[in-house]
């Protein structure tokens, strides 16, 4: 008589975030979802319209939150200048220039490198220009070169290396990004805080603390550091969700940032420099860094549906327009 060997019981196991959305889309099966349908004529055309856009429009859509939010924290603080008008499309190009150059780099062969030809040639020339125009308009912008352009050669190196969505690169374009508030705020302010907003009558310019006891840099300052707290926080979060999700190590690391930066936003508003509002914000963000990455290691580990990209993605909207009412509404 013929017996049935058992077959050996499989362990639920945490499978890591695939690298691109063709292998994300061969992952989900292993966590606990049907596979999908075949593609369909409709979606066949969404793909060849996703493949005329390409190198044209980011599709890191975290990206829109950093490049909007801090140059509308910089005119609210320090005013609207005229300069504004083309520094901020010049840093846009930039932005767009240095997305395509990753895709470029990361591209192996001239047949896929041929679509980014075009958007790097026009992203990179209308940077170039409008940079000439904003020197020529505003000389003393260029001071600001001591930041920006030590975080532009790390986040490049990065993308040569091929590690452009590293926690390193993703920190410091963000960083880069969070700058665009008091490069604004200088503008808006004609440029008389000195170097950096360290100069002698950088305590006399537009923007002061709930309490007063704060005024003109040393608020904007104090303003930029939460904002690009945030956004800095928010990489191993996102990335606690999505390719490092159950990683113990990147929820601890990310839990302990959150955690510090709640602590300081306590601190500030017990001493009076920002409302409660904004340190309720913090709490906020600080619980959702816990709990919804406990919530995707536990579906991993129970073989359940997941916590989707873009429902990831739309909290954070939420979360980067709380973040932005607390700070300009102090």
């Amino acid at each position: 008589m013929r017996m049935n060997r058992p077959q050996p019981t499989t362990l639920p196991r945490l499978v890591p975030e695939p690298e691109d959305g063709a292998e994300q889309a061969d992952a989900v099966p292993a966590a606990g979802r049907p596979p999908r349908a075949p593609a369909s004529a409709s979606s066949g055309k969404k793909n060849r319209r996703r493949r005329g856009r390409r190198g044209w429009v980011p599709n890191y859509h975290g990206a829109w939150g950093m490049l909007l939010l801090p140059p509308v924290v910089g005119v609210v603080v320090g005013g609207w200048s005229r300069v504004d008008a083309v520094v901020l499309p010049a840093w846009w190009c930039a932005y767009f220039s240095y997305w395509v150059l990753t895709q470029w780099l990361r591209t192996r062969t001239p047949r896929k490198r041929a679509p980014l030809r075009a958007p790097l040639t026009v992203y990179s020339a209308a940077t170039a220009v409008l940079a000439v125009i904003s020197l020529v308009l505003a000389p003393y912008l260029v001071r600001w070169g001591l930041l920006l352009v030590p975080l532009a050669a790390v986040a490049v190196h990065q993308s040569w290396r091929g590690k452009e969505r590293s926690l390193l690169s993703g920190t410091v374009t963000t960083l880069a990004a969070s700058l665009m508030a008091p490069i604004v705020y200088d503008l808006g302010t004609g440029g008389r805080g000195g170097l950096l907003g360290l100069g002698p009558q950088a305590s006399a310019l537009d923007g002061e603390s709930l309490n007063g006891s704060l005024t003109g840099w040393p608020w904007m300052w104090l303003l930029t550091g939460f904002l690009a707290a945030y956004f800095v926080g928010a990489v191993p979060y996102v990335k606690t969700m999505v390719r490092r999700r159950g990683d113990p190590r990147m929820i601890a690391g990310s839990v302990g940032f959150h955690a510090a930066v709640t602590a300081a936003a306590l601190a500030c508003s017990a001493t009076g420099f920002m409302s409660w509002g904004h340190a309720l914000v913090w709490v906020l963000l600080l619980t959702r860094a816990v709990a919804l990455p406990l919530i995707q290691r536990r579906r991993m580990a129970g073989r359940q549906p997941l916590l989707q990209v873009k429902v990831v993605g739309r909290l954070e909207i939420v979360a980067s327009l709380l973040v932005l009412l607390s700070l300009v509404l102090d």
